[in-house]
């Protein structure tokens, strides 16, 4: 069993700290951390975009990497049975941009021939995890077309600020991984950051 958490932490010190009595609470074997503290994630055994928007973490040292990709917004964590695509894209570029970067982590799944997990905050709110906006078409193309499985619940918004809540952040699958994500669940403890953690396991 690979268990896996992700949120976002907003750059935040206090946030990574809170993060990491989780993963022991957890016992998480890779964590998946988008707007990570870009001092705190320079140094130690954490992987990074090129941008310093996205990191990952194998707490396990026994999940078997193979290897490793990195791109703008996101990165591949090759395992031996399935691959981990962990990825945030920003709310506040253009839309075309916005598409942009989505078809450069859609042109890297492609590229890879194992099962894999996508995972991150998408800032795109979409009815096949819970409410909807125009970003959410370019991906609910994509996905209609590789017969991804989406394993949000749709039920527990991931985003809460004040009044204000959406489900951005998002667990996608390909098929052959679809009935062996468990327990996905969007927590209630405190991340010290408007994001909840996700946890899932795969078996």
């Amino acid at each position: 069993m690979l268990k896996v958490l992700q949120s976002n932490l907003g750059r935040a010190r206090d946030a990574h700290d809170n993060v990491q009595i989780a993963v022991r609470e957890h016992q998480t074997d890779i964590l998946i951390i988008a707007e990570p503290n870009k001092k705190i994630v320079s140094t130690g055994e954490w992987l990074v975009d090129t941008r310093s928007d996205v990191a990952l973490k194998c707490i396990n040292r026994n999940v078997g990497v193979q290897n490793v990709r990195k791109g703008a917004g996101y990165i591949i964590l090759e395992l031996q049975e399935v691959a981990i695509l962990a990825c945030y894209i920003s709310p506040n570029i253009p839309l075309d941009q916005y598409k942009s970067e989505v078809d450069e982590i859609m042109n890297a799944v492609d590229a890879l021939s194992k099962e894999m997990v996508i995972a991150g905050d998408f800032n795109a709110a979409s009815p096949l995890w819970g409410s909807a906006n125009i970003k959410s078409e370019h991906w609910a193309d994509w996905i209609a077309s590789k017969n991804l499985t989406v394993q949000n619940r749709g039920d527990t918004p991931t985003f809460t600020s004040g009044k204000s809540a959406s489900f951005i952040d998002v667990t996608l699958t390909t098929q052959g991984l679809a009935n062996k994500i468990c327990d996905w669940e969007v927590q209630r403890e405190e991340s010290l950051s408007h994001h909840r953690f996700i946890h899932h396991f795969r078996n």
